[in-house]
């Protein structure tokens, strides 16, 4: 996703006295953690820490505990490891649904929502159709997720060239 404005976000922050809805994060081990949601806003709260605001070092975050099954053998714990990537992407997608987004991230979403439904059920049963699945996600319906995937399918090099860069 863009990471643009992050100096007005240090500025709305300022105003608000700090970081009003917090980052998700998953536990990785040994007392580490992963951000999934809230980027912008750790890079926003790490420019008003560089301007000499020590108060915005610490960000709040929620932790998701993403619980798989215990793994016993290095293929199963290879599964395991692949199951929780998968999760935490799709976690990713669904926390940033309200992210104003250009139509490029929108295709390139529900490319990477697809992607991740067909990995994730070579392992476990998802229930529903994919592009119903995609469509709830993404807060849009069945029919855009459709035209999306039409567009990263069969848009031209140098049309998809010009969508990233917003220009059509």
């Amino acid at each position: 996703y863009s990471m643009s404005a992050i100096e007005e976000l240090a500025s709305s922050i300022e105003i608000a006295g700090g970081v009003k809805q917090p980052g998700l994060a998953v536990p990785m081990g040994g007392g580490k953690y992963r951000l999934l949601a809230g980027h912008r806003r750790r890079l926003a709260s790490l420019f008003l820490v560089e301007q000499g605001k020590t108060e915005y070092r610490q960000m709040p975050c929620m932790v998701e505990e993403i619980k798989l099954e215990e793994a016993g053998t290095p293929e199963e714990q290879a599964e395991a490891d692949e199951l929780r990537e998968i999760e935490e992407e799709i976690i990713l997608i669904s926390m940033n649904s309200q992210r104003e987004k250009t139509d490029w991230d929108k295709v390139k979403e529900t490319t990477r929502l697809r992607g991740l439904l067909e990995r994730k059920r070579k392992f476990r049963r998802v229930s529903g159709k994919t592009r119903e699945l995609i469509a709830t996600e993404l807060g849009t319906t069945p029919a855009q997720v459709g035209r999306y995937e039409s567009i990263a399918k069969r848009l031209l090099p140098d049309f998809k060239e010009e969508m990233q860069a917003g220009k059509m």
